[in-house]
């Protein structure tokens, strides 16, 4: 009987070890490589996402003329070091990633006439490096109600620039560009997350009044995106 216990009480133990399932660790797929560049007695950090070699497509889209428009990172590295210009910072978030679909959201700094930020969002097949469009996971009457979901909600984030008066010039710019919004711009880039899919629009304003530029992300959750979702999707569950 106490041998019978015992072997109970060890089953009990380790028994909700076993029940539980393991998240696949796929954070091998991209890691991170730091370039510090310096001009005069300033330094910048570029940190870039770099692809494992087991995903020879995605390392190639990940390339440095890839993420560095054009340019190698040896000319990224000499336009600082010669004049304190160009990219002068890059770093990333990963914002999803599994073994076939990776997201990434770059954050770029750049000095120019002034300095300024932008981002880039990229959404890729880990497999062919290929852009990953959304209409592969949901379907046109989903992509329709993302649009006009988002429209809606843009219109609600600027209608207090009407009654601003250091953005109020900038309402009409700003409702023109969001009525006039299609799904080819807005699906350009976007990211999936771990809770939904992330959308944006371009920055409309111009850099002297930028402030007065709305939040133009917005998250829209998974369970809303369900009844959409294609027979063939494969983030959407």
């Amino acid at each position: 009987m106490k041998y019978f216990l015992s072997i109970s009480l060890l089953f009990l133990l380790f028994s909700p070890c076993y029940g539980q399932k393991k998240t696949p660790d796929y954070s091998y797929i991209v890691t991170s490589k730091k370039v510090v560049m310096r001009h005069h007695n300033e330094t910048a950090v570029l940190t870039i996402p770099v692809a494992s070699a087991k995903y020879p497509a995605l390392r190639k889209a990940l390339c440095d003329t890839c993420l560095f428009f054009g340019d190698s990172l040896e000319d990224v590295i000499n336009d600082y070091q010669l004049e304190g210009s160009g990219i002068t910072s890059l770093s990333y978030e990963l914002t999803f990633v599994n073994k076939n679909i990776i997201s990434l959201k770059l954050y770029y700094e750049t000095m120019g006439a002034y300095p300024s930020e932008s981002q880039r969002w990229l959404t890729l097949n880990t497999h062919t490096g290929q852009h990953y469009a959304l209409k592969d996971e949901i379907i046109p009457k989903g992509l329709n109600w993302v649009l006009t979901k988002y429209k809606t909600i843009l219109r609600k984030r600027i209608s207090g620039n009407r009654e601003d008066k250091d953005c109020s010039d900038t309402y009409n710019d700003l409702k023109t560009a969001i009525d006039n919004l299609n799904s080819n711009a807005l699906f350009k880039g976007y990211l999936f997350t771990k809770d939904g899919i992330m959308v944006s629009m371009e920055p409309t304003l111009p850099h002297v009044v930028q402030s007065c530029e709305s939040a133009r992300d917005v998250m829209i959750p998974y369970i809303k995106l369900k009844p959409f979702k294609t027979s063939e999707a494969i983030v959407i569950k």
